[in-house]
């Protein structure tokens, strides 16, 4: 809403940040799984992998990282591939977020700071011990490498 009728109010942020994370939605085991909802932030999220190689990993707007794309009638944003090092990690992830620093009229936000802009499940569970290097997110799956 600001941007489209205060558009004065608004700074772009230059990136986005993602990360992994156990829903739950995916493998039906919500009770373990951090279970999100709309009024969910990046607090509520405490499944993200603990491996000390494990970073969350950006994707820069106005670059290659985003393609724009008019497909069956639907207008889409892709994010190009990102690779998470989950060498020394052991748990389950079955969804990945995004993060955007904004700040927000609906919190008490002083100044900007990091908001869930968009969640999503992955096409099914992965156990991170079974990964031996680097996951690749692309297109709602983890690539193996």
């Amino acid at each position: 809403m600001d941007l489209v009728f205060r558009g004065d109010t608004i700074t772009k942020p230059s990136n986005v940040t993602l990360g992994l994370f156990h829903d739950g939605e995916v493998s039906g085991d919500t009770t373990n799984g951090d279970d999100l909802n709309d009024s969910s932030d990046i607090g509520d999220i405490t499944t993200e992998p603990s491996g000390s190689a494990y970073a969350r990993q950006s994707a820069s707007f106005d670059t290659t990282d985003f393609t724009v794309l008019y497909e069956s009638g639907n207008w889409q944003a892709e994010i190009a591939t990102q690779d998470f090092d989950v060498s020394d990690s052991d748990q389950e992830v079955d969804a990945y977020f995004v993060l955007v620093e904004f700040q927000a009229d609906t919190t008490s936000d002083g100044s900007p700071t990091d908001h869930l802009f968009w969640t999503d499940t992955l096409d099914k569970a992965y156990n991170l011990s079974n990964i031996s290097d680097t996951a690749k997110l692309a297109d709602g799956s983890l690539i193996i490498t």
